[in-house]
């Protein structure tokens, strides 16, 4: 929603991630988990209510931006073992 309509109503930007789940069910833990990884790659930093779309800004969101971040949170993951 458009923030001069969360202004005037009164209310915070909230975002909601929605699969499919014939299509997510069906994906192994890791495919899962990278899928909702990409999801939350078009939420915004400052969570404004918007979308990032694939191409912004010169940065993309695609499977080698998606993997990055997965290499990432599973190395954290290590961690906490």
């Amino acid at each position: 929603m458009p923030r001069i309509w969360q202004k005037a109503l009164g209310i915070k930007s909230h975002y909601v991630i929605e699969v499919i789940s014939e299509k997510f069910d069906r994906l192994d833990e890791e495919d899962q988990e990278r899928t909702l990884i990409h999801e939350l790659m078009h939420v915004p930093k400052t969570f404004s209510g918007a979308l990032v779309p694939h191409n912004c800004f010169g940065k993309r969101i695609d499977n080698r931006a998606v993997e990055k971040i997965y290499r990432d949170y599973k190395n954290r993951l290590k961690d906490f073992e």
